[in-house]
């Protein structure tokens, strides 16, 4: 990442003596892929920050990104300001309540809270204690198709620790949803429970449990949901020295059920491998050898997003540079 020190008027005069450090980060990635048309690829981004810090604790962030596929900046820079107590942020930033509350995995979230869709988010999130609560609204300013949120609506989060118990909540007001979830841990086991109800009115309790034996660590949910069918799942994952599994199964009351399994090994602390398959989408395989700071990929897979380095369906060949 390259920084430059720059200091200007309109910064002097908002920050008094203190100066603004602008860095300039990202990475790319080009490559060859035998389904993709014309079977080249450029993907990547350029994000653009400037900082500013104060000597009562408060300090400011801009940042502004550029997608190196198609040249588009963002909608809109991302503007930051922390205090001790507080953070403000401007432009885009997760729904408070999107963000703050953690479900169980297969709980009904067809109609679940807002995600950020080109629109600018004004949010806050004040921290006392061990508690953190975030409100948040997005605003008329958009450069989408169509805002599909009434604007000024609400969304708030919570999350936090009590005893030996942690807790996260949401509601959002355009979508009319409420989730609050607990958790804790008994011996060698993590419990969470989660409730969520929806603007249907459905209701959905997720249950998840977490325990690890040595190098195997093996995790479980079921969730009941009124308005759709309950789901339920079981993952068993295992690391030892150079060698990752992890094996999963998920199923639901309607009949359906997958299974599916992921390897890797690292030869070295510079190449690695791994492979997978999975029931629904089909198998993968791709080696990564680093170079520098950079990362050399060759892989083949059934679907897109394969994996952990989420490779595309087909033959691909790659390089990612991060600067």
């Amino acid at each position: 990442m390259k920084k430059v020190l720059l200091t200007t008027s309109a910064l002097v005069a908002f920050a008094g003596y203190a100066a603004a450090e602008v860095s300039f980060g990202g990475e790319v990635t080009v490559g060859y892929n035998d389904v993709e048309e014309n079977g080249f690829f450029l993907d990547g981004e350029l994000n653009i920050t400037g900082t500013a810090e104060f000597d009562n604790g408060v300090s400011v962030e801009v940042t502004y990104g550029l997608d190196l596929y198609d040249g588009s900046f963002d909608n809109f820079p991302t503007v930051t300001v922390t205090t001790p107590w507080a953070t403000l942020t401007v432009g885009d930033v997760e729904y408070a309540g999107t963000d703050m509350f953690e479900m169980v995995d297969g709980m009904d979230d067809t109609h679940g809270f807002r995600e950020v869709n080109d629109e600018l988010v004004v949010r806050v999130d004040v921290t006392f204690g061990g508690f953190t609560i975030g409100v948040s609204a997005d605003t008329n300013l958009y450069t989408g198709a169509n805002n599909s949120y009434p604007t000024n609506e609400l969304s708030i989060g919570a999350m936090g620790e009590f005893g030996a118990f942690s807790f996260t909540a949401g509601y959002d007001q355009a979508e009319d949803m409420i989730g609050v979830s607990v958790g804790t841990t008994f011996g060698n086991f993590e419990v969470d429970l989660a409730y969520l109800n929806n603007t249907h009115d459905d209701d959905s309790i997720g249950l998840g449990v977490a325990t690890t034996f040595g190098d195997i660590g093996v995790s479980a949910y079921y969730a009941f949901n009124s308005g759709d069918d309950d789901e339920y799942g079981l993952s068993v994952d295992y690391a030892t020295g150079p060698v990752t599994i992890g094996a999963y199964w998920e199923a639901d009351s309607g009949g359906y059920s997958n299974v599916g399994v992921d390897v890797g090994y690292a030869v070295n602390d510079n190449i690695s491998v791994a492979a997978g398959y999975d029931q629904d989408d089909g198998a993968y395989i791709y080696g990564l050898m680093m170079v520098g700071d950079a990362t050399v990929g060759a892989g083949w897979a059934e679907y897109t997003e394969a994996g952990d380095e989420e490779i595309r369906e087909g033959v691909s060949v790659w390089l990612t540079m991060p600067f």
